[in-house]
C-alpha cells in the first residue's frame, strides 16, 4: 500500500494524514483520497490518499465534468454512494476511477470558506455497498477537513496583533508522543 501526501501546509498534512487512516480503518476501502479542486475548476487533485499505486496521488486527479462522480457530490453538496460505477454510466466517466478498476465509491465533499472545495472519497474495487454509517462516518471526517480550512483561511486573513512568543521566526516543532499526546513547548513569557 502507498502512502503521499502532498498537502502543502505541515499541520493541514497530519491532519489530513490522520483523518485518511481512520476511514481506512473504520470504512475500509481498498482506496482513499482527499481531493482539492483545481485553480482552474476543472477537476480535482488528489492531495493525499492510501492505497493508490505509486504515480497517483500528488499527480493525478479525478475528472471535474458534469458528469463526474467527484462534480456531482459537490454539486449535491452532501455524500454520495455508487455500489456499482459501471452501472451508473452518469457518473462513471472518470479516467482515473475506471483506471484503478474502480465499482464502488463513497465520497463526502469538503467545504471551504467559499463553499465546498474538495472532497473526501472511499473507492472499493470490489462491489460493495457503502452503508449509512459509513457516509455519515465519512461526512463527520470531511467535515473536521472543512472546520480546518476554515481555521486556516480566518487565520490567514485575521488583523489580530501578534503576541511576543507567537512573533518566534523558528517557532519549536510540535511531535506526538509515544502515548499518542501533541507535545509542544510552553511559551517562555506566557502573560498569563
Amino acid at each position: 500500500m502507498f502512502r503521499r501526501a502532498s498537502v502543502s501546509d505541515p499541520p493541514m498534512t497530519h491532519l489530513v494524514a490522520d483523518a485518511l487512516d481512520l476511514a481506512q480503518h473504520f470504512v475500509g476501502p481498498d482506496r482513499i483520497a482527499y481531493a482539492v479542486s483545481t485553480a482552474v475548476g476543472d477537476g480535482f487533485e488528489l492531495q493525499a490518499g492510501l492505497g493508490w499505486e505509486l504515480g497517483i496521488v500528488g499527480y493525478a486527479g479525478l475528472s471535474g465534468g458534469p458528469t463526474a462522480l467527484s462534480a456531482y457530490t459537490l454539486q449535491l453538496g452532501r455524500t454520495v454512494v455508487v455500489e456499482d460505477l459501471r452501472l451508473a454510466p452518469v457518473l462513471g466517466e472518470d479516467a482515473l476511477l475506471v483506471s484503478t478498476g474502480t465499482i464502488s465509491a463513497l465520497t463526502a465533499p469538503v467545504r471551504g470558506q467559499s463553499g465546498s472545495s474538495g472532497l473526501l472519497g472511499a473507492f472499493s474495487s470490489s462491489r460493495r455497498l457503502f452503508g449509512p454509517d459509513d457516509a455519515e462516518f465519512l461526512q463527520g471526517i470531511a467535515d473536521v477537513i472543512s472546520a480546518a480550512l476554515y481555521r486556516q483561511e480566518w487565520q490567514r486573513h485575521s488583523t489580530r496583533p501578534s503576541l511576543p512568543w507567537q512573533a518566534k521566526e523558528n517557532p519549536a516543532p510540535v511531535s506526538r508522543t509515544p502515548a499518542g499526546k501533541w507535545d509542544s513547548p510552553e511559551p517562555e513569557d506566557d502573560p498569563c
